[in-house]
């Protein structure tokens, strides 16, 4: 009888694990249901206003081909009709009507067309001629030959115009993309923007618009080290111009050439809708890795010259005297920052928009096969050699393409400095690689294997709060493939010891509550994730400390949104609040895993005893209180209760 009750009990508590674990699984599926929902109706805003916009852009152009059109009609008209005109003139006839919608340009025009006056004008028009019925005899003959006249040559111009029309409308993703690379500035706060990297040369005066004060020096000294230190001059003006010429040559094939979804790593990806090619946006990258790789070698420069001592020994300094510029490696930094930022937004457009540079920035194969249109060859001059004194395991894949290296390489030095340009340098690197990561495939994704001997950097107590959210947003996408999914605690540096350590201390003190609230969900969800997903789920699967740093971190963050909730009184009205009860409630879920897997969870549960106390008891009645409460919350949460009291008896002993 006693084996039976204890079989009993166990069976009960087997099938209560599992209708956790199966809740867990469920809540997780809600959630990326939700996710992908809001996603969905995000895409399909965002598409009914391009659909807009593209309507609007359409009636315009074709109201400047109709303006374009009627002026050269007139303009015809005005040298063949002369010898007519001049023996009835329209102010002495008073029979003679002309229409001046059809003869003259509307230039004070500015409304957009009706789609019925939009489908006229798409239709062959008529000649500019008088009102039928009122043509006088004299020069009958010349209106007529005018008017055959005018009929050919109006019947091609509005052939060339449905063309255009067609070409403009097959090519919407080119022009936002275009639109997006133009805007000025590029970045809120910054004043520079592809103009300025399209125009900058240490050629053209100090102090024009875009020409920032010290940049012609430093890009003299960087040129002249370069030239010193190697045979191609990565950073010569000469380099400077090809990738100059070569980002010009991709304005003009952005803007001409078809959205094609041919073959890339995006197909059959996360996203709703597919990721055009654009393959002209590929001739941008040489620019973008110009100066990025510029500012790479001045932070190179500056640590070895902090290294040394003293400026004056540092190889830069000499080389640079050499060359007849004197450029201190601060301030080569400081002014290099502003440029840097500015092609990582530029690099951001262009991975959100093109999957052929997802695809090049992802591809083993060698560049020049890749990138196409002679500009392979440019992509690996820029990089080689400039490598040298990357961290450790940042370089050393061959595979990668240079600009990820570059890549990877800013971002290690950024994340160890400090001042609010390196952090708008982490944060930029982090959203390349974040939109990098969502626009491949699942296949692409083993390709990010050298993020993570860079990401220990990211999640050190330095790094602001932005930057950890994204870079807890690029774990999320990596844990989606099976084979980088262990890794987050496979190394010396586990990211998830890193990452509950920086939640628990909150280093940050300038971010808002609101940030850390979004940091904290993203961590739940991040866990939620990896527990539905690994067979041993990576917060309990291993001897590592963040095992002991989870339950903390885990309370902690459940105390904080619980407070957060209870100063908001009532029930959530928000979207903010609704997606904090949602965030509590995979809380108290992952909580409710860690109790069963954990045999010392108690124990680990004494250095935060205080909060667990008082938290428990109030997020009970919460979730309690709520109409879709389930079973597996209800039974979750009455053993987390029932824990609560056992926590007691270690305290006592310990007091």
């Amino acid at each position: 009888l006693i084996k039976n009750g204890e079989i009993k009990i166990l069976r009960d508590s087997l099938h209560q694990t599992e209708s956790v674990l199966e809740e867990q699984r469920r809540s997780h599926f809600l959630l990326e249901q939700e996710k992908t929902q809001a996603l969905s109706d995000k895409e399909k805003e965002f598409s009914k206003k391009l659909q807009s916009l593209q309507s609007e852009l359409q009636f315009k152009d074709a109201e400047m081909n109709e303006l374009r059109t009627k002026l050269q009609t007139s303009e015809r008209a005005n040298k063949l009709a002369a010898p007519s005109v001049s023996h009835v003139s329209p102010r002495k006839n008073p029979s003679v009507v002309i229409k001046p919608e059809a003869c003259s340009p509307q230039f004070g025009k500015t409304s957009f067309p009706t789609k019925e006056s939009f489908s006229a004008n798409m239709s062959l028009p008529h000649p500019c001629q008088t009102e039928s019925g009122y043509k006088p005899l004299v020069g009958r003959e010349d209106s007529k030959t005018h008017s055959l006249r005018g009929d050919s040559i109006k019947q091609e111009e509005a052939q060339k115009s449905f063309v255009d029309s067609w070409r403009q409308r097959s090519n919407t993703q080119g022009s936002i993309l275009i639109n997006l690379l133009l805007k000025q500035p590029l970045i809120p706060g910054s004043s520079l923007s592809l103009c300025h990297l399209l125009s900058s040369s240490s050629e053209s005066p100090a102090g024009t618009p875009l020409q920032p004060p010290g940049f012609g020096s430093t890009l003299a000294g960087m040129s002249g080290l370069r030239t010193t230190g190697s045979q191609d001059g990565s950073f010569s003006l000469s380099a400077l111009r090809e990738a100059q010429n070569l980002a010009f040559t991709g304005l003009n094939l952005v803007a001409r050439n078809e959205c094609s979804r041919d073959g890339d790593p995006a197909e059959g990806g996360r996203r709703a809708f597919p990721l055009c090619q654009l393959p002209g946006a590929v001739h941008f990258l040489p620019l973008v890795q110009f100066f990025i790789g510029l500012h790479c070698q001045a932070l190179q420069d500056l640590a070895a010259a902090k290294r040394s001592g003293a400026p004056g020994d540092s190889p830069t300094h000499s080389s640079r005297v050499s060359s007849g510029v004197e450029t201190n490696p601060e301030d080569s930094v400081r002014i290099l920052e502003g440029f840097s930022v500015t092609a990582l937004s530029i690099l951001q457009h262009l991975v959100c928009h093109s999957g052929a540079v997802v695809s090049l920035l992802l591809s083993r194969v060698g560049a020049d096969s890749a990138a196409g249109e002679g500009n392979g060859s440019l992509v690996h001059r820029f990089s080689d050699g400039d490598m040298t004194s990357a961290p450790r395991g940042v370089a050393d894949d061959q595979g990668q393409h240079p600009l990820l290296k570059m890549l990877l390489h800013l971002l290690a030095f950024s994340s160890a400095a400090t001042g609010h340009l390196q952090a708008s340098v982490l944060t930029q690197c982090l959203k390349v690689l974040v939109k990098l990561a969502e626009n491949t495939s699942s296949d692409f994704l083993p390709r990010f294997q050298c993020v993570f001997q860079v990401l220990p950097k990211c999640l050190s107590p330095e790094t602001p709060l932005p930057g950890m959210v994204l870079a807890v947003e690029l774990l999320s996408l990596l844990a989606d493939h099976d084979q980088l999914a262990p890794q987050l605690c496979s190394h010396s540096d586990c990211l998830l010891l890193l990452l509950y350590m920086y939640i628990t201390s909150r280093p940050d003190r300038v971010a808002s509550e609101t940030q850390w609230l979004q940091l904290e969900q993203e961590v739940v969800w991040l866990l939620s994730k990896l527990g539905v997903q690994s067979p041993l789920p990576l917060v309990t699967g291993s001897n590592c400390q963040c095992n002991v740093e989870v339950v903390r971190a885990l309370t902690v963050m459940l105390h904080r949104q619980w407070l957060t909730v209870r100063r908001a009184g009532g029930p959530p009205r928000t979207d903010q609040q609704r997606r904090t009860v949602r965030c509590l409630r995979d809380t108290v879920l992952l909580l409710h895993g860690l109790s069963q897997k954990d045999k010392l969870f108690i124990m680990h549960c004494v250095e935060v005893l205080h909060q667990y106390d008082q938290v428990m008891p109030g997020v009970s009645m919460l979730i309690r209180g709520l109409p879709d409460v389930t079973d597996c919350e209800e039974a979750a949460l009455d053993d987390l209760c029932a824990a609560e009291t056992d926590v007691d008896d270690p305290e006592l002993e310990c007091g």
